[in-house]
């Protein structure tokens, strides 16, 4: 937990950095056509909510935001990654039947699961 603000930025860099080599991919492999990546709608508004993170992941944003309205657009954004990119296995798994697609779903799963318990648990201690 103390680490929080620093892995959320790692992974803001992380994933601006696949975002650059996708792009680069896209426009050098398929000359510039993005309808080879799918529905692009979707990872556009990850990709914003992620830089939205990156850039409130600050002492000052949460002043400025207000500690409820910074809280809910971090939540917003942690869950639609999620969705995301467990949503991308789950494509996957359907489409290819491997195995370790279905393990990463399944993780999500639990991950999710997870989630959900301790914000009931939290709730009844309150």
């Amino acid at each position: 937990m103390q680490a929080r603000r620093r892995l959320g930025l790692s992974f803001s860099l992380s994933h601006t950095t696949h975002l650059l080599a996708i792009i680069a991919m896209v426009e050098v492999v398929f000359g510039g056509d993005y309808s080879q990546l799918g529905n692009i709608v979707g990872g556009f508004v990850i990709y914003l909510f992620i830089f939205a993170m990156a850039a409130t992941s600050n002492n000052a944003s949460v002043k400025l935001l207000g500690a409820k309205n910074w809280k809910k657009l971090h939540k917003t954004g942690s869950y639609l990654i999620w969705v995301g990119v467990f949503s991308s296995y789950l494509g996957k798994a359907l489409k290819t039947g491997a195995l370790h697609y279905w393990l990463y779903f399944a993780l999500g799963v639990v991950l999710l699961l997870l989630r959900i318990w301790a914000f009931q648990h939290s709730r009844k201690k309150a």
